[in-house]
């Protein structure tokens, strides 16, 4: 089972939890192997011109199609070059800032952002990931401007969101939860429609007037 992303991630941790069911139904052990790169590229690479014979499975995270409308070129074909068997699981993305941050709410953060242009800067796990779309889509609705922070995974965009690097940044909920219990950072908006039921007091973005 091949993970196109850092050990750690979300994708990572749903294909580690997934492997090992996968192993009992089988009867066999399911091997994980992370292949990090060129925004998931090197990993999908890798399963879409593996042998057709069943024994490799990508662990599917977005870039798997949304590269395809970044990059002049590709080597996969995000359509024909596979076949989609389940969806493993829906994460929430909740919007963070420092502890340390002087924004309180989300109409703090955007009202800053509109007038000051480009002095705020948002990380991510990479570009084309889900925690650089969700942001920029943030960002352009609001009006403002950003400067992103591309990391080579979710991991060092939080180390340095807790840290003060960044501004902010819009890790998975699962990911962000324990920093935020412990009060390193704080959680301004979760991603979407609705509010996550691990992050009950912390608004969806909907309900402040984005409808994502």
């Amino acid at each position: 089972l091949v993970v196109p992303a850092a050990p750690g991630t979300a994708t990572d941790t749903v294909a580690r939890f997934a492997s090992e069911r996968l192993g009992r139904e089988l009867g066999g052990a399911v091997a994980v192997e992370n292949k990090v790169g060129a925004n998931g590229i090197i990993g999908i690479d890798f399963v879409a011109k593996a042998p057709a014979d069943g024994y490799t499975l990508l662990a599917s995270p977005s870039p798997v199609y949304v590269n395809k409308a970044l990059y002049a070129k590709v080597p996969y074909e995000p359509i024909a070059d596979f076949v989609p068997l389940a969806k493993a699981a829906s994460a929430y993305l909740v919007l963070v800032v420092p502890a340390a941050s002087p924004y309180q709410t989300l109409k703090d953060l955007v009202d800053f952002m509109r007038a000051n242009p480009g002095k705020l800067s948002y990380a991510s796990g990479g570009t084309g990931s889900v925690t650089h779309m969700a942001p920029a889509l943030l960002v352009s609705m609001a009006g403002g401007q950003a400067v992103h922070v591309p990391y080579k995974g979710s991991d060092g965009a939080t180390t340095d969101t807790i840290s003060g690097q960044v501004a902010f940044s819009f890790p998975a909920v699962a990911g962000a939860l324990p920093h935020i219990q412990s009060g390193r950072l704080r959680a301004l908006a979760v991603y979407g429609a609705r509010r996550s039921s691990a992050l009950p007091n912390v608004p969806a973005l909907t309900e402040l007037g984005f409808p994502i």
